[in-house]
């Protein structure tokens, strides 16, 4: 149990490493966190790099999500609720890095890859209704508060588990709270120029 919970904690502080900001610091010399929507996170990445250096911090993104989700399997404990857990952490280190006083990402890219690697089904079901409700509603911020309400039920059909669907419902509530018009990376990204 006390290997479980430093795992957690080890998890948290590599994944709190904002590698886009640093990417994107050192190809380009703009810091994220003061320029666009002022997100660490990918779409930010996207609007003020070059093309090559967002589809890096991409890269960056999925490896530290499966990398520590697979590590944690094979050396920890490979228990479905466990490696749940994994991505939660994930997931807040994401949204609060300590290396950022706690003001992250979106945390999108890291939770679909994540659930991605766990659940494929889930995974591309949940994107699908993302999918259909941002072509429906033209916004992605009103997209995504119509599909978080899914999120949890088709967790909890896909894994038939309740700590899981908790856990879900932690993401997706938290998601839900930190969902504001200002950070909205994607309705701007028509407004930036890509250098």
């Amino acid at each position: 149990m006390h290997r479980e919970i430093l795992y957690l904690f080890i998890v948290y502080f590599i994944c709190s490493i904002p590698f886009n900001t640093l990417l994107t610091l050192w190809t380009t010399g703009i810091n994220l966190s003061q320029v666009g929507t002022k997100n660490a996170g990918i779409a930010n990445a996207f609007r003020h790099a070059p093309l090559w250096v967002g589809c890096l911090c991409v890269l960056v993104e999925i490896i530290k999500v499966i990398g520590t989700i697979w590590i944690g399997a094979l050396i920890i404990n490979p228990h479905r609720i466990y490696l749940y857990m994994i991505l939660l952490v994930n997931i807040i280190a994401n949204l609060f890095p300590v290396f950022l006083k706690f003001k992250g990402s979106k945390a999108r890219t890291v939770s679909g890859w994540g659930l991605l690697y766990l659940s494929p089904f889930l995974a591309v079901f949940i994107f699908g209704w993302w999918a259909l409700s941002f072509y429906i509603l033209k916004n992605s911020r009103k997209a995504v508060n119509r599909t978080l309400p899914i999120v949890p039920i088709a967790i909890y059909f896909g894994e038939r588990s309740w700590v899981i669907t908790a856990l879900s419902l932690v993401v997706t509530l938290l998601f839900y709270l930190l969902n504001s018009p200002e950070r909205d990376d994607f309705s701007k990204l028509g407004a930036g120029v890509r250098q």
